[in-house]
């Protein structure tokens, strides 16, 4: 999505399913809820832009087993995660951040607002920079929080992370 199609709201906004699937604005964890927003959150953020049918989100939030009433709790899922990511909106008002089209709903925020989004692009640069024999140029890989939720431990303290990362030389 263009960075002006973007909405001022959506601008501080980050979302995260890089350790763990959270939101943020301007640095303050959002309150998503339970498995099934958060799953939600991450299916949107696997279609990356994209519409995602209701059918394809049903199948992810109930792990293709769907409650007899999945349509109704999935609107009212997109509902509360809306007023989650798009505070001050009302509930008749048009969406900024999660989007709904003819396809289906969407993420309507620039790459680098989701961790897998932009290490997507930093890796296809990274890839890039190699193929024309460029190697020299570095990409900041380490753009996400961490520790992430399975952060590796340190091999002297079973609860300590291992932080920073040894990379074998």
């Amino acid at each position: 999505m263009p960075a002006e199609a973007v909405s001022p709201q959506a601008s501080s906004l980050q979302l995260s399913v890089l350790g763990g699937v959270r939101a943020s604005r301007d640095g303050d964890d959002l309150a998503l809820g339970g498995p099934r927003p958060r799953a939600l959150l991450a299916a949107l953020v696997v279609a990356a832009g994209r519409p995602a049918t209701e059918d394809l989100l049903i199948d992810a939030v109930w792990d293709s087993e769907p409650a007899p009433a999945a349509k109704q709790a999935l609107h009212t899922y997109v509902a509360r995660l809306r007023g989650v990511l798009e505070p001050g909106r009302s509930a008749r008002g048009a969406a900024t951040v999660l989007v709904r089209g003819s396809g289906g709903y969407a993420l309507a925020v620039r790459p680098e607002q989701v961790d897998v989004w932009a290490m997507r692009e930093l890796a296809a640069r990274g890839a890039t920079a190699l193929a024309q024999r460029r190697p020299h140029e570095r990409c900041p890989c380490w753009t996400w929080r961490w520790p992430p939720a399975t952060a590796p431990r340190s091999a002297t303290s079973p609860t300590a992370p291992s932080w920073p990362p040894r990379w074998p030389r």
